[in-house]
Formats: C-alpha cells, structure tokens, sequence
C-alpha cells in the first residue's frame, strides 16, 4: 500500500485523518490536480471500451456482521425536483430509486493477529468479513481504455470524509478494487474513498457523486495490462476510533467510463433484432437514457434533464420506438415533466462511435398550456448501442 501519513485533527466530537505529502492519503495524485483531469477527460467523446453490465452484491465471511443488498426506495431519486433530484444522469434502468446497502456490523477486524495500531498503513489486504459488489462486463478490456470509475453516495456536503454524517467514507472504505493482469502477473489495484474527487456539479441535498480517474490507482496501473475483474468493497466497521465510522454505506449509480448501473436489474436483453438503448449527455450536461424495444413498448424506459432548464423528463413505456436511420432509434413517449403529468417527447439518438465519436440526440417535449421544449446537440459522453 502507498504510504499515508496523517494527523489527527479534533473538531468538535469527531476525529478524522489528514495526510500530507507530493501523493493523497490513500494513493493517486493530489486532489486538485485529478480535479483538473477528470474536467479534461470528460466530454472527450471517446466511447466507453470497457464493458459494464451490472453489479451484483456479495458478502465474505460470517453473514450476521456484513449485508450487501440492492434496496428499494434508497437510492439517488429521480422523481424529485431540486434540490433532493438526483443528479442530471442516473441508471436508466433504475425505475425505482434503488440503492446499494453496503454494511459491516462490529470491529473493523476480529483478527488479534493483525496490526491495526497505524491503521490504515499497517494493512493491506481485505479484512473479512466485508460486503461488495462485483461489476459484470467488464473483464478483458484494457487498462488503457479506463476512463473513469465512481459510484454516488448517500451523504450530505461536499467534503465526503470530512463531514461525518451519513453514508461512511472513510480511508479505505468503501473503494473499488480493480484486478488486472499483464507482465508483472495479476495485482489488485485500489481506489480508496477518502481519494474520492467531486465533479463541479456532484452535490445535491442528501447526496454526493464521487469519482476517480486510473492515476489514483494505489499501486499504479500499468496502460498495457488487462482487467480481470472490479469491486466495490466495505471492509471498515464501527471503530470508537475515528469515530467517522459508520460501517454502513448507501451507494447508487455505479460508474465505469460513463456507463451507470444502478439497480440489481441486469442489462435489458436483447429479445429481437430491433432494439437500442443508451446513456449519456452534451457539454452543457443534458443528460438522456433510453431503453426500447421495437416489439414491447410497454418495457420501454426513457428520462432526459436539461439542469439549467431545470427540467426532466421521465416515462415508463413509450408509445412507439422503430429505427430512424442508420443506427438512429427514435422514441415517442408520454410521461412527466418535473412529476406532473400530460407530457408528450420525441427523442432520436444515432451511434457514431464508427466515427470516433459518441453519438448526437434530438428531443422535443411539449405539453400543457403550450409548454414547447426541443434541443439538438452532440453527445460528448456516455454509450449508444442501436441494434437494427
């Protein structure tokens, strides 16, 4: 592990942990500087190389301590205005504000075996048991192809380790491990929480979107190397000490290069050969997700959100989906603008990834009282599959 120094800071009841030095605490370049480079890499346009198609729970060790589950009802809403809306993209899939529980119950480590005097250098691998989440799809892309990663987590403020109500985001947990594989043989690279950068718009009343780019990657990952598999780990309990440990933690909109996941729904299957789906949003982070089927309208799924319109657009079944030009779907559905009803949109969306770009959309919504709304951009980031 990357050598963290810290200082104990008191403020007020709690005690959190400040390091210093030319790296972060817990890995990876300073904050500011990947602060820099996640507001360069995104909008590049580059499509998403590494594949990500769900993420399933998983527990290790003695069930009565840990729980992983995808809960109902918990997530990041998308059915709520400002300020409690989520934020301008979310899982398409995800219908019902679903959230991701990660739990541990107890001391961050039973073991007497294990030195936890300078947590967290003095420890290096998972401490069971623990909760997570394994990412499907994603096995055998390249390193070199990994954007970002990320996930939303269920806590007030912007300062995610610092503030110490809510979700827990402590200095090693929970974090993404990332497996890969290459000339120096299989290693486990980590990306802790507290290295956790905030995109300039990832905060909302009650939640914060966290993400981290590969040079955050404790130890460093190799471009030429393959990745075998992800996590999301919770292996931190309820320590008296820092006492900013919760052992708990409400995850939503799991990220990889753009690409979210946000339920325990899978990836809609392809039931014909007429079908599209897709996510993503323009440089001014208008934001669409769609999922339709030629065939089955009534499975239909489609949110667009143009913040600073401040306005959303959400429909559940749509009322006609068909191709619209060589890998172009058009969609029309009626649905709700900011929760109220009698909304009508026409969306189009065409894959130009063949062209080393993402794609471009079209919308339309129009409604009561001659409400009227239409955008025609280029989507700068995000995934378009169209399958006709």
């Amino acid at each position: 592990m990357t050598e963290r120094k810290y200082y104990r800071l008191a403020i007020a009841a709690f005690v959190a942990f400040v390091c210093s030095g030319a790296r972060s605490s817990c890995g990876g370049d300073q904050p500011n500087e990947v602060a820099a480079r996640l507001e360069a890499t995104n909008g590049t346009g580059v499509p998403s190389a590494v594949g990500f198609s769900g993420a399933t729970p998983f527990v290790v060790g003695d069930p009565t301590l840990v729980a992983a589950e995808w809960r109902r009802g918990t997530g990041c809403p998308t059915n709520l205005s400002a300020p409690f809306a989520c934020f301008a993209s979310s899982d398409p899939a995800d219908v019902d504000n679903t959230g991701l529980f990660l739990v541990k119950t107890g001391p961050t480590t039973l073991d007497p075996t294990i030195d936890m005097s300078g947590y967290p250098n003095t420890v290096s691998g998972e401490l069971p048991p623990y909760a997570g989440v394994e990412l499907q799809g994603v096995a055998g892309g390249s390193v070199a192809d990994l954007i970002e990663i990320g996930f939303d987590l269920r806590k007030p403020g912007s300062n995610s380790f610092f503030n110490v109500a809510g979700s827990q985001c402590g200095l090693r947990a929970p974090r993404f491990n990332v497996v890969t594989q290459g000339a120096a043989g299989v290693t486990t690279h980590r990306f802790y929480c507290f290295d956790g950068v905030v995109p300039f718009d990832g905060v909302n009343q009650g939640w914060v979107r966290l993400r981290w780019l590969p040079v955050q990657a404790d130890p460093p990952m190799d471009l030429s190397d393959t990745v075998v598999s992800m996590q999301i780990i919770m292996d931190e309990g309820q320590d008296v000490v820092p006492d900013q440990f919760f052992g708990l933690a409400v995850l939503d909109n799991i990220d990889v290069n753009g690409v979210l996941v946000g339920s325990a729904q899978a990836a809609a299957p392809v039931d014909n050969d007429h079908d599209g789906e897709g996510q993503g949003e323009d440089e001014h982070h208008n934001a669409f997700h769609f999922h339709g089927s030629f065939t089955h309208l009534d499975k239909g799924r489609f949110t667009y959100s143009d913040r600073a319109a401040h306005l959303r657009f959400t429909a559940k079944g749509v009322q006609s989906a068909g191709s619209t030009g060589p890998q172009c779907i058009g969609l029309v559905a009626d649905g709700k603008v900011n929760g109220k009803p009698g909304y009508n949109a026409s969306f189009e969306a065409c894959d130009l990834s063949s062209s080393g770009r993402v794609g471009r959309f079209s919308i339309t919504i129009t409604g009561p009282n001659g409400f009227h709304y239409e955008n025609t951009s280029t989507v700068t980031k995000g995934k378009i599959k169209i399958r006709a």
